[in-house]
């Protein structure tokens, strides 16, 4: 990139934590490079940080990882179409993901998120192979959001992703899941024991 100008950062809605924004000028040139990173650069969320959000961390996007425990039918915002638009970006989907020590974290995918999601969902869960097992699901720059009360990830336009079981270097699904099944056969132990108490 050349020709253009650092400027302090004066957006209303931000999607990172730097102060300062580039501003094109008329004269601004742009060419691809190629990345000399792998990496996706997670910021992963924990639910408590979700649920105890500052106003201030409502201005920028996070990253989550947890298993996918409920899913909702997909719904439609109360909205008015004016000429040239449509109902698509209205439809929405929530769901709840929950980590390996039972905190839970509600999210909502909206508009092309919410198609992608509940298409990938449905082919997963009706997979003759499928046997119940958790499925992990990654998401990345999605935004804290208050819902009803309830403070929720909420997906953003445009640069919101999800992955459900990622082939990742950076996260070991494996592993993850081990985490999360061994906690649930301690709870299954522990409710023998006190059965048989």
């Amino acid at each position: 990139m050349s020709d253009f100008q650092v400027v302090v950062n004066t957006m209303p809605v931000r999607y990172s934590f730097c102060s300062k924004q580039i501003k094109f000028l008329r004269g601004t040139n742009m060419w691809p490079v190629p990345s000399l990173s792998t990496s996706r650069f997670f910021e992963f969320v924990a639910p408590i940080d979700v649920k105890n959000a500052a106003p201030q961390d409502m201005d920028f996007l996070f990253d989550a990882v947890s298993i996918i425990i409920r899913v909702s039918n997909s719904r439609r915002f109360p909205f008015v179409c004016r000429q040239r638009e449509t109902y698509y970006q209205t439809r929405y989907v929530k769901f709840t993901i929950a980590d390996n020590m039972e905190k839970k974290i509600r999210c909502i995918a909206v508009g092309q998120m919410c198609e992608w999601f509940v298409n990938h969902w449905s082919k997963r869960i009706s997979l003759i192979t499928y046997n119940y097992e958790p499925i992990v699901a990654v998401l990345q720059n999605w935004r804290i959001t208050n819902y009803h009360g309830k403070n929720v990830l909420h997906s953003e336009f445009g640069f919101s992703k999800l992955y459900i079981n990622p082939k990742s270097k950076e996260i070991d699904i494996p592993n993850y899941l081990h985490g999360y099944m061994i906690e649930d056969d301690e709870d299954d132990i522990m409710m023998e024991v006190v059965e048989k108490n």
